[in-house]
């Protein structure tokens, strides 16, 4: 059965699911996630997902992934994650938009809240600092 997938950190880079998935065509599109914000991790250069009522993370929304995809990506975010299945809206408007799918979406584990910094992550941030440095070790 084909998954859908919310992508806001580092799997949002083609480069990241090449390296874990192969170079395939996946369906890929702008999506928004409401209610929950993107923050930096103490000493950690990818993000985590926590609830916070007012945020919102903008994303790629990825379609046609197996459940053999599934399974390397559980263990690509290993136990600082869990696996949910959120309401995520297509776009990126930030004005409510048309009924939103339900995919499946990595959030910060329990275990892990501690390392979540109030900083808000930056994928501009990222791509320049810290990219290259996890394509060498993937």
């Amino acid at each position: 059965m084909a998954e859908m997938i919310f992508c806001y950190g580092t799997l949002m880079f083609p480069a990241v699911r090449d390296a874990l998935l192969g170079k395939r065509q996946l369906g890929a599109q702008p999506a928004l996630l409401r209610g929950w914000a993107c923050r930096r991790l103490v000493r950690a250069s990818y993000p985590g997902l926590v609830e916070d009522a007012g945020s919102l993370t903008r994303g790629v929304l990825l379609s046609g992934l197996s459940d053999a995809d599934m399974r390397i990506l559980d263990s690509y975010e290993g136990d600082t994650y869990v696996r949910r299945f959120l309401p995520v809206e297509i776009g990126h408007s930030v004005e409510p938009g048309p009924l939103p799918v339900r995919a499946h979406v990595y959030v910060i584990a329990p275990s892990a809240l501690h390392c979540v910094t109030k900083t808000l992550w930056r994928a501009e941030d990222f791509s320049q600092e810290a990219l290259q440095r996890l394509l060498r070790g993937l």
